[in-house]
């Protein structure tokens, strides 16, 4: 009967004990790169920890996810590329205040694949004759190596021909591969695909493209063409242009109208970046022709074009909001202005302006959304004592926001704002005199005259409320 009893307590004691089970990757999966480990805790104790272990490796923590901190949920990640390619074991265990619970484990197949990129010629540029294509390759895994790179000029889905690159550096780190552009035969824009192989695994290909021709080029990047975008506000128009020579020009259409001149972005005169500014609002709702074209001082680029959308009517403009300074608040010195912006398309800018001056850029001070948050920091020693009113707009890339205002008083010591008691300084009036003025207006009384009799000085006031001010 002790025998049985025994039994029993001990197998309510492992029922009780803490018990972490995977919900992912399941038993047999393939991993590569950073991977999620997520599971579950079950069991009677209170769960103090959940860990993970990597094949024979040391004991790392989970994350507790669960919304009442009982580790019901927890995941963990694992960069996979830090263990050979191969199977290798994941196992979890939770711990309570009386030591570890019992272990689970999976078997996964960890595949990283090779990497490579095309390092030059740069994608969309012009190529001309015999061109050297270089890059660079590598395999993330530990103890992984590139055993191939090859080339393929305009692959055809599923009937690709690879030809091999030439190894440039240690391990294929570095490559190359020599084209001849006269082998493709015709003009236009022409795809260069690379990939690298590690003995098991190819790597995403690497792709860039390349025109071919005489004339220059044009290409719109923004917005999208393909598929139609939808746009509102003021609209960025921009893209990439090129020529065997040089650039010069590059034309913005909508519809049928006339061609507009876009603005060279590029760093060096070049016209391989552009940009044109498109006012949307000035255009009726739905679809219109987008298109643009490059000259280079004897020839035109075909025209290319694209199907974009106008909807104004569902837009709506960011917002921002000024936290301080508050409304008729006291300012002196230097001042953090300060406040919040937002909207449903983003918030790319926050300005202020002081009275009617110019708009100043404020500085995004938030962590995930730049521009949650923002602040100014402003010298109000550089304007007159006395009311100024301080404004801040946000802007979304296409819209601006309403104005939001505040009525501030600044007052530095030192500085004259027209004040009576000011004056009455200027006057050589001692300046406790000056004081009692001061608060006199303050509550509402202004000084009519000053009268100085036998030693006595003499200010007359009279009120506000009895002058109609």
């Amino acid at each position: 009967m002790l025998g049985v009893g025994a039994a029993v307590i001990l197998l309510a004691l492992v029922d009780g004990a803490p018990q972490a089970r995977f919900v992912g990757p399941l038993d047999g999966s393939t991993v590569n790169g950073t991977v999620e480990i997520r599971g579950a805790t079950s069991g009677t104790s209170q769960v103090a920890a959940v860990k993970v272990r990597i094949d024979a490796d040391k004991w790392f923590n989970a994350t507790d996810t669960s919304e009442n901190r009982t580790w019901l949920e927890w995941t963990a990640s694992w960069d996979s590329t830090t263990v050979s390619d191969g199977p290798h074991e994941i196992t979890v265990s939770a711990w309570d205040s009386e030591g570890q619970g019992p272990e689970t484990t999976v078997k996964v197949q960890v595949a990283n694949p090779p990497w490579v990129r095309i390092l030059s010629p740069s994608d969309k540029t012009i190529a001309a004759g015999t061109v050297t294509i270089a890059g660079e390759a590598g395999d993330p895994s530990a103890l992984g190596k590139v055993d191939l790179i090859q080339v393929s000029i305009d692959p055809p889905l599923g009937t690709a021909v690879w030809q091999n690159a030439t190894r440039t550096g240690p391990g294929w780190s570095q490559w190359s591969f020599t084209w001849d552009t006269a082998s493709v035969g015709t003009d236009g824009w022409h795809v260069v695909a690379v990939r690298a192989f590690d003995g098991e695994l190819y790597s995403k290909p690497s792709v860039n493209a390349y025109y071919l021709g005489d004339a220059p080029f044009a290409e719109i990047l923004y917005p999208t063409l393909a598929p139609p975008e939808t746009v509102h506000g003021i609209v960025l128009v921009n893209g990439i242009a090129g020529d065997a020579d040089r650039v010069q020009l590059v034309g913005v259409r909508l519809d049928g109208g006339a061609w507009n001149n876009a603005t060279d972005t590029s760093s060096a005169g070049s016209w391989s970046t552009w940009a044109y500014q498109w006012d949307s609002r000035l255009f009726s709702e739905g679809e219109h022709a987008l298109c643009a074209q490059a000259w280079d001082g004897s020839k035109y680029s075909d025209v290319v074009c694209g199907v974009v959308y106008i909807n104004n009517e569902w837009a709506y403009p960011p917002t921002v909001e000024i936290a301080n300074p508050a409304e008729g608040e006291t300012l002196q010195d230097t001042k953090l202005l300060y406040g919040y912006a937002g909207g449903t398309s983003g918030v790319r800018l926050v300005e202020v302006q002081f009275d009617s001056g110019d708009w100043e850029r404020a500085l995004g001070t938030g962590r995930t959304d730049v521009w949650s948050t923002w602040a100014f920091e402003w010298d109000t020693t550089t304007v007159a004592n006395g009311n100024h009113k301080v404004c801040a707009r946000s802007f979304d890339g296409s819209l601006y926001s309403g104005l939001a205002c505040v009525t501030v008083r600044v007052q530095n010591d030192g500085v004259n704002d027209g004040s009576s008691s000011d004056a009455l300084q200027a006057a050589g009036l001692p300046p406790w005199i000056a004081g009692i003025v001061a608060m006199l207006e303050y509550a509402g009384y202004l000084p009519v005259f000053v009268v100085p009799v036998v030693g006595v000085i003499i200010v007359l006031l009279r009120s506000h409320k009895f002058s109609g001010q």
